[in-house]
């Protein structure tokens, strides 16, 4: 949800509310259609599939942050681009493709952007580039990230802990004043999180009973 109440929503469709809107659209705060909001089209691959939008952010300024996977020149690829607050491509926004799916997309206090893209995080800049000075000391899912930039992870340990999670810095050495919570100890495997206004986290996900 953007600050002004809209509403951006993703995934893999071809209308909303019977105007054409591939993978894309933003929604005025009633459900109706924003048509201020006009996205590119994307190209088209073979068998007539186009692409489908697995994440987005929206940053301070409103440009939205889509992360898919699709086809462009007849390749099949995982790519992270940004709109501007209309819609049209930004195109000072620039990365390379990504081998795998990219599962969550976030926007740090600082502007810079946070993916994960199937266990592997890494923080680029505000033009695209990849941030090397960033080399986290753990891997996993990011299930959150926390208003002053430190990151809620669903790591993976040696035995016998395995998965727990765990908090990232935002240098992404791990938080030791963070106590590590084995996933066995809370007996479900977690999906997702909220970081509340107290700092208190609420976690959700398949519970192993």
């Amino acid at each position: 949800m953007q600050d002004d109440g809209k509403i951006v929503v993703a995934g893999w469709f071809d209308f909303v509310n019977g105007v054409a809107r591939r993978g894309l659209a933003r929604l005025n705060g009633d459900g109706s259609l924003d048509t201020t909001f006009n996205p590119p089209e994307p190209e088209i691959g073979p068998e007539g599939m186009s692409w489908r939008a697995d994440a987005i952010a929206i940053d301070s300024d409103r440009k939205v942050l889509v992360a898919g996977a699709g086809f462009a020149a007849d390749e099949w690829g995982h790519r992270l681009f940004r709109l501007n607050a209309d819609g049209r491509r930004d195109s000072t926004f620039v990365t390379d493709g990504f081998e795998e799916k990219i599962r969550k997309v976030f926007v740090l206090p600082d502007g810079r952007i946070l993916i994960d893209h199937y266990g592997v995080i890494r923080r680029l800049n505000t033009d695209g580039s990849l941030d090397r000075t960033y080399n986290p000391a753990d891997m996993g899912e990011i299930l959150a990230l926390q208003p002053d930039g430190k990151v809620l992870l669903l790591g993976t340990l040696p035995p016998p802990v395995n998965g727990a999670l765990i908090r990232l810095n935002t240098d992404g050495s791990r938080d030791e004043s963070f106590k590590i919570v084995p996933v066995a100890d809370i007996g479900m495997g977690p999906s997702s999180a909220v970081v509340l206004s107290d700092g208190k986290i609420i976690i959700a996900g398949s519970v192993f009973a």
